[in-house]
């Protein structure tokens, strides 16, 4: 993505405070307040970001609004200028934590937004303060003495940062009339509840950084109702033989037999399967398997086939 990072003073010109007041009423309708959290192992990165997108004829508004604040960057993505698209995109964007909070929040708290805006910038302040608490940690270094960093986030609040993560996405698939139903003073975790019950939206958070997988289906096997890997388990089978089974139409009585071991054939001393042999040979294993049903003498098994012809 190219990107344009000379920021230029804030025309004389033009109100500061009037433009302020403006610009949250844009915010509210073309702004974004973005959450991401990232797993790494046993560790999470999270991010927040502020984003406004718009259309590359109105870059000028855009590098206005990046004059005023001071901070971030503007970019176009690398073919938006000569691919011949309709609408190219050009987007601004802040991500330092630091430029966030002492910038970007203090802006709309100043100039607060009207509209349902209000709503992710609470999410996303409250995150965004979470953020802060976290890198205000001291880096440590691993216990064991393995190059690395442990990491700063404590379990309780990686749950917290995805629960409001997910709490964001989701409020961004609503209508605006659903969102406008709930009272500003219901506690987040209540309005995330209530949102997606309301419109059927998954909940994704985790617990103990890990989504929780679905009830198993069990099956009764010789009147016994378990799970198939827990049947494979008590049966002593390989992974994965009974679904395997089940699609080849086995008899439910034979379902949890031991699988048929490939007998062992002894050539010069040395016992191996009839593929194992094969694939010394440089034969097929069909071909061997028929040359022991023939009775070929021992020392006749393994020959390439031109050879045995002539030996023959």
């Amino acid at each position: 993505m190219a990107a344009n990072d000379s920021i230029r003073p804030f025309p004389a010109d033009i109100d500061r405070e009037g433009f302020g007041h403006w610009l949250s009423g844009f915010v509210d309708g073309e702004g974004c307040f973005l959450l991401q959290s990232r797993r790494m192992g046993h560790s999470m990165v999270g991010y927040a970001r502020f984003v406004i997108k718009l259309r590359t004829d109105d870059t000028e508004i855009i590098e206005l609004i990046r004059d005023y604040w001071g901070v971030g960057y503007i970019g176009w993505p690398l073919d938006a200028k000569s691919s011949g698209r309709v609408c190219p995109q050009v987007r601004y964007q802040v991500q330092r934590t630091d430029d966030l909070v002492h910038i970007i929040a203090p802006h709309f708290e100043r100039h607060p937004l009207r509209a349902k805006k209000r709503r992710d910038f609470a999410i996303w302040k409250e995150a965004l303060s979470l953020l802060v608490t976290v890198r205000s940690r001291p880096r440590m270094g691993r216990p064991d003495g393995r190059p690395g960093t442990v990491d700063r986030w404590r379990e309780a609040e990686r749950v917290q940062f995805e629960s409001l993560a997910s709490l964001l996405k989701d409020q961004r698939k609503l209508f605006g009339a659903t969102l406008e139903s709930l009272p500003p003073s219901m506690p987040l975790e209540d309005q995330r509840k209530s949102l997606a019950t309301t419109l059927g939206i998954p909940d994704r958070r985790r617990v103990s950084g890990r989504p929780k997988p679905p009830p198993r289906a069990l099956r009764v096997i010789n009147g016994v109702a378990l799970s198939l890997a827990d049947h494979e388990r008590a049966a002593g089978l390989p992974r994965g033989i009974l679904k395997q089974r089940i699609e080849d139409n086995w008899p439910e009585d034979r379902l949890l037999d031991p699988p048929v071991v490939a007998p062992l054939i002894t050539i010069d001393g040395e016992s191996k399967t009839t593929r194992e042999w094969a694939k010394i040979a440089g034969i097929s294993k069909s071909t061997l398997q028929k040359r022991i049903k023939w009775g070929w003498p021992e020392h006749l098994l393994l020959t390439p086939p031109d050879k045995a012809k002539r030996r023959i």
